[in-house]
């Protein structure tokens, strides 16, 4: 599935804001991050993975140093969208390509960095379908600290037995299996993985989508997994342990059955089927407030992981130990479920716009928290995030660099901007209206922020469009200032908004249900400014508030 757009207004946003990143970039992040001719060239519509791990607690090579090999081949299936006789996969460049095949025959190819560029005998024309396999073997990386970095874990649990699982978000499914890995490609047609490991060890290996086949020979186990709708390639994963499966019955949003499934390790199994009853409840908020579940086709499960957790579309990557908060929900089966719609569903074309990601996200958890309790206990589950809003960098980071340097404000700020445009317009039904719209706007699609930005100026009016383009590319927050003039019974109170560019327009309902506009100039307010009338102000916008005698 492929988007392509340039993003003016965002980098030329960007360009003129004068905001310096943490992240420094290299040529290796602009192969990755740009779509070249060589990538923009063709489509894919499918992966057929097939990946072997001889050794599951890993092996020692001659020197003691423990490694973890990985064999395996990865079948593109693809269209061609321009004639070429070039194009650009990734594989990082730890990883050893053995040969790539087309039509029987051994092409040759190049690397820049993790850069593969695969040159064909003969021209490649736009319109006809493509076909190559990459064969490959190597070491795999371990990650230090997942999910927040990349790799694969090599555990054991508690039994003592293997446990192994992989994130990969923003470092790269390429670093385990080669592919196209921008975000703006995902295979139209799904993913099939093959999952090898040693036989008779009496493990499982769970991957997204459904089960289709699960064979031994002398050699492998060999666990096949299906998914059909189109996936981005970092949520392709590989799960290996000592599992038990259980499923749930769920009615979806139209009535029909379906079943949830887990595969949780095996002495959880009390546990899991007790604490996982939150899932169903769940579905229906997010199924009622959004719109339908988009994956009932690849299924719906959580899969226990030795890392916290990771949206792992239809096989979410859940590693809680079964905590739920002081709201009473566990953190990460909302969390990374919700991003079944908005990251999985909803997806975005570069990793600048992961605020749609995870701001969307972020402020599902607080919906949930409506749905099952009140507005109250949301308002202060929103309170709790706000104090980890950042204000270091833009929300909406920099364009095809690979940019993986996104801060809190992406989750934290992302979310109080959807609550002070929820709350500015003073009318949750028409809000809600919107939200589902836009969910169904951009439903199994690529996107990105001018396209999201365009679609909420539609629905709430072009008089908006300022205020949200200062909470994405501003660091500031809007100052609402409010002055007093005078002492006694001929004091006064005025109010204006600082720190905006011209046009700002974002509406204020205050505690006494009185409704203002505020703008570059002091307006006189029929009433006192006082604490009451502050924190319902810093309960319901993301706004600073200052205060002059």
């Amino acid at each position: 599935m492929v988007k392509y757009k340039i993003l003016l207004g965002a980098l030329v946003c960007f360009l003129v804001c004068d905001v310096v990143y943490a992240q420094s970039f290299s040529q290796a992040d602009s192969l990755r991050g740009q779509i070249t001719p060589a990538r923009a060239c063709y489509n894919v519509l499918k992966y057929e993975i097939d990946v072997k791990f001889p050794y599951l607690t890993g092996e020692r090579d001659a020197a003691g140093k423990l490694k973890y090999p990985i064999q395996g081949s990865v079948l593109f299936i693809a269209a061609n969208t321009s004639d070429h006789q070039r194009l650009q996969l990734d594989l990082f460049a730890h990883l050893v390509i053995d040969s790539i095949v087309w039509k029987e025959r051994h092409l040759s190819f190049t690397r820049i960095a993790n850069a593969v560029f695969v040159d064909f005998p003969e021209l490649q024309r736009a319109g006809e379908d493509l076909a190559f396999t990459v064969h490959y073997h190597g070491d795999l990386i371990i990650a230090k600290r997942a999910p927040w970095d990349g790799g694969f874990v090599f555990t054991t649990d508690n039994a003592k037995k293997p446990w192994i699982g992989v994130a990969c978000e923003g470092f790269g499914a390429s670093s385990w299996w080669p592919c196209k890995d921008h975000l703006s490609d995902e295979p139209d047609k799904g993913v099939r993985l093959n999952i090898h490991i040693p036989p008779n060890s009496g493990l499982l290996a769970v991957g997204n989508g459904r089960l289709t086949s699960q064979k031994t020979s002398a050699d492998w186990e060999v666990f096949s997994w299906e998914v059909r709708n189109p996936i981005n390639t970092y949520n392709v994963t590989v799960n290996i342990g000592d599992y038990t499966h259980f499923s749930d019955n769920y009615s979806d949003a139209d009535g029909e059955e379906r079943l949830l499934d887990y595969y949780v390790l095996s002495y959880q199994l009390a546990r899991a089927q007790a604490h996982f009853k939150q899932v169903g409840p769940m579905l229906q908020c997010f199924e009622k407030v959004f719109g339908p579940y988009a994956f009932w086709e690849d299924g719906y499960k959580l899969v226990e992981t030795p890392y916290w957790g990771m949206e792992h579309q239809s096989a979410v990557a859940y590693g809680n130990n079964y905590k739920n908060n002081k709201w009473g929900f566990d953190f990460i089966i909302i969390h990374e479920s919700a991003h079944e719609w908005w990251g999985n569903s909803v997806s975005v074309a570069d990793h600048a716009d992961m605020w749609i990601h995870e701001g969307f996200t972020t402020y599902a958890e607080t919906i949930y928290l409506e749905c099952q309790s009140n507005q109250a206990n949301a308002s202060t589950y929103l309170l709790e995030q706000r104090k980890r809003i950042a204000l270091k960098q833009p929300m909406v980071g920099p364009y095809e660099v690979n940019f993986t340097d996104a801060d809190t404000d992406v989750y934290y700020k992302g979310a109080w901007m959807l609550h002070s445009m929820r709350n500015s317009l003073a009318n949750d039904s028409l809000f809600f209206t919107y939200l589902k719209r836009c969910y169904q706007q951009f439903y199994k699609q690529v996107t990105h922020t001018d396209a999201m930005l365009d679609f909420w100026i539609l629905q709430m009016g072009e008089n908006y469009r300022p205020a949200w383009e200062h909470y994405l590319f501003k660091i500031t927050l809007p100052v609402l200032a409010w002055q007093q003039r005078g002492k006694g019974k001929k004091a006064k109170w005025y109010y204006r908004y600082e720190g905006v560019e011209d046009g700002f327009y974002l509406p204020l309902t205050l505690s006494d249900g009185r409704r203002i506009v505020p703008g570059k100039l002091w307006q006189l307010y029929e009433g006192d400014f006082n604490a009451t009338t502050e924190q319902h102000i810093l309960t319901r916008y993301l706004l600073d508030v200052k205060k002059m005698n």
